[in-house]
């Protein structure tokens, strides 16, 4: 006697940006409709396997140093909210000591005057994130 198969299906109610979207996973496709909306609309950066939604998470925050003589410009690739700034020389002393609002601004710029030549560490840390990257001020 054969097997009987039939396809399974669920529906979720998912809540984005103050939007309903009925979502509907039958086998491994699925179908996003927005409640009220055209089927047409999709939700792109969702992943979908097997009838689980996976979490949606940013990538940690970058920074970018750039160097121009004695000026050193901390740039970062995300906001990661208030947050201390910090420059250490090689011996791990505090030389530079900051807040920066990271949500009003994407740079920073130190005047480096009167420095010695030699690696730096610039450590930017907030409640949420810790983001550290070196540099070389000649």
């Amino acid at each position: 006697m054969g097997k009987n198969h039939r396809s399974s299906s669920a529906l979720a109610i998912l809540v984005i940006a103050s939007s309903f979207f009925a979502i509907s996973f039958m086998s491994r496709a699925s179908i996003i409709t927005p409640i009220g909306g055209s089927p047409g609309t999709t939700i792109s950066s969702m992943l979908m396997t097997s009838g689980t939604a996976s979490s949606l998470t940013s990538a940690p925050a970058s920074l970018y140093i750039t160097v121009l003589g004695e000026q050193v410009t901390v740039q970062w690739s995300q906001s990661i909210g208030q947050a201390e700034l910090t420059v250490e020389n090689a011996m791990g002393e505090v030389v530079v000591d900051d807040m920066v609002n990271t949500k009003s601004t994407s740079s920073y710029t130190i005047d480096m005057t009167g420095f010695d030549s030699g690696t730096y560490t610039v450590t930017l840390k907030s409640s949420k994130q810790q983001i550290t990257q070196d540099f070389t001020l000649n």
